[in-house]
């Protein structure tokens, strides 16, 4: 399959219910998914954050990345909960420098 061509249905997230339950996450908090993809995990990610806090999501194709915010901002989760930055997750280190700034900048301490 190429790029930005994986058939819509084809895509199940596996153990769900099993990364939310050891992330434990709570109203508020701040979360980062390196591997978007469809968006199977960073959707249950925010509704457990239930319009609170925030997620950010990593995704290296340029074209998935667009097909999945547009997903996920049809679901309800726009640009005021989720922050989608294209590039590898081998770039965590300056992809968690950028979260920071960004927090810094429109949150603060």
């Amino acid at each position: 399959i190429k790029k930005g061509s994986t058939p819509v249905g084809m895509h199940l997230s596996i153990m769900v219910h099993e990364i939310l339950e050891f992330l434990d996450i709570q109203e508020g908090q701040i979360g980062l998914d390196c591997t978007l993809g469809y968006g199977g995990h960073t959707l249950k990610m925010l509704e457990k954050l239930n319009h609170t806090g925030h997620m950010y999501a990593l995704d290296i194709d340029p074209i998935e990345i667009k097909k999945t915010t547009k997903r996920l901002a049809d679901k309800g989760f726009g640009k005021d909960v989720l922050t989608t930055i294209n590039t590898n997750f081998r770039n965590i280190k300056c992809s968690l420098t950028m979260v920071w700034i960004w927090y810094m900048l429109y949150v603060g301490l």
